[in-house]
């Protein structure tokens, strides 16, 4: 028989009652960013399940990390992408061009 291992979603549920003391001895504008980790994991639980990692910190981090490369490469896009309209509505005058 091989170590059977909690379902992620159980695991995370526990991680998060875990860390209450951490999350409430945070600055209230910080208590946001804590509470959207966990709200990032909770969305992707499917992906966790899959792995069934006996570390769930571990998946949890990972999870994250991916929201944060996905949504920095689509601010870097914008970006870009105002880029080119100001240039082409004022040939890059405002961007010192």
């Amino acid at each position: 028989m091989g170590i059977q291992i909690q379902a992620y979603s159980i695991l995370v549920e526990n991680m998060s009652k875990e860390w209450k003391v951490f999350r409430s001895s945070l600055r209230r504008e910080d208590q946001v960013f804590f509470d959207d980790f966990f709200r990032i994991v909770n969305e992707n639980i499917q992906a966790g399940n899959a792995q069934g990692h006996p570390f769930p910190m571990e998946t949890a981090f990972l999870t994250v990390m991916i929201n944060l490369l996905k949504k920095n490469y689509n601010l870097r896009s914008e970006v870009e992408d105002l880029k080119r309209k100001i240039i082409a509505y004022d040939g890059g005058a405002s961007l010192g061009l």
